[in-house]
């Protein structure tokens, strides 16, 4: 697919949720992120689990058992 662009052919600005790690906010992570048109938004920290609630209805369950499939078939 291709990205929608603005009436100057340019990208439309993205926006990129990410949690407060401190290797998500490089020097080079954020000028990258500009130069692609791309807005980087921190979490607040310790809300994880309340703003991205797919963690807790999808792919927490998900990974759970997923663990327990690979702790069965060793």
């Amino acid at each position: 697919t291709s990205l929608a662009t603005d009436p100057d052919g340019k990208p439309e600005r993205a926006v990129l949720l990410l949690d407060g790690h401190a290797t998500h906010f490089t020097l080079e992570s954020v000028q990258l992120a500009e130069e692609n048109n791309i807005t980087l938004i921190k979490l607040p920290a310790h809300t994880s689990h309340i703003l991205q609630p797919l963690d807790l209805s999808c792919f927490g369950p998900w990974h759970k058992h997923l663990g327990k499939a690979l702790v069965s078939y060793q």
